[in-house]
């Protein structure tokens, strides 16, 4: 896969937007998702200014699930 499956940006200076954007498995559930969140999640942690964070994926895809495996370990 040659995009980032998460990315971070920042409007102004308190909204962060998180965008999933696995095109080829359709933001299932992945290990690169799992690790691109928490990455960006630690991203808004360490930024007091931040106040709003908007989580989204792309065209018509949020999130597809994920195995179990996967989504235990979210944990």
């Amino acid at each position: 896969m040659t995009e980032t499956a998460v990315t971070y940006q920042e409007f102004e200076t308190e909204i962060a937007q998180i965008t999933m954007q696995d095109r080829v498995n359709k933001n299932t559930f992945s290990e690169e998702i799992i690790a691109g969140l928490k990455q960006a999640f630690k991203l808004v942690e360490q930024n007091e200014a931040i106040k709003v964070v908007i989580l989204t994926g792309y065209d018509n895809y949020f999130a597809s699930g994920g195995t179990k495996v996967e989504l235990l370990a979210l944990q």
